[in-house]
């Protein structure tokens, strides 16, 4: 039986050191309010403990929130067991009202057309044969895999906007720069796949 834990409980567990809240709720929900310092690991019926790996270390035991009970079973089958020390779930709320007073972190979207129109400092999280398909004029390519150990090549006085395929990757890129003290860093969801889908003007790697 997994613990379950009030989403206060879990907070105060977080800021104490003693956890780390994994939310494997979607980027959406995620962006609209997410505890402080917590992760994103968007929900996949496999592979979550590889895809956290990347994320995080197993420094501390998780706490996972999730917003439906599918996706909990699901998050805690695949947690349990693996290098990642599961201490318990956020009790599901239906309409988070218990867990609102958490959620106060909030991620800012932003389309293609803004991006383009601003001075954010553009940082892609694809892998690199992505990259070479092409990428927007100006991004630095990080690699989500990367960014735990890069972090130090970006100007935390500068905004970020974190870009990649299609919206996941970067939905956890954000989670992993707010963890760590970036403050002006916004999300742009529809990823590389909008741009080509919006005909913008690609750079290529030349070699």
């Amino acid at each position: 039986m997994t613990t379950q834990f009030t989403a206060t409980e879990a907070l105060e567990l977080a800021n104490d050191g003693k956890a780390r809240i994994v939310d494997v709720r979607g980027p959406k929900p995620f962006g609209i309010g997410h505890p402080p310092g917590s992760i994103s690991l968007p929900y996949s019926a496999r592979g979550l403990e590889s895809r956290l790996s990347i994320l995080i270390s197993p420094d501390r035991p998780i706490i996972i929130l999730a917003n439906e009970l599918d996706q909990l079973d699901g998050a805690i089958e695949q947690l349990s067991g693996s290098s990642f020390q599961l201490r318990g779930a956020i009790e599901i709320d239906k309409d988070s009202s218990g867990q609102s007073e958490i959620l106060s972190v909030t991620v800012k979207e932003v389309s293609i057309e803004e991006l383009l129109k601003s001075e954010y400092q553009i940082l892609d999280v694809r892998e690199q044969i992505e990259w070479e398909m092409g990428y927007i004029p100006g991004s630095i390519l990080i690699s989500l895999g990367e960014l735990r150990s890069r972090m130090d090549e970006l100007d935390p006085n500068v905004g970020i906007a974190v870009i990649c395929e299609a919206g996941i990757r970067s939905s956890s890129a954000v989670s992993i720069l707010q963890a760590n003290g970036f403050t002006n860093v916004v999300d742009v969801p529809d990823g590389a796949a909008g741009c080509r889908s919006a005909n913008i003007e690609f750079s290529y790697y030349d070699g």
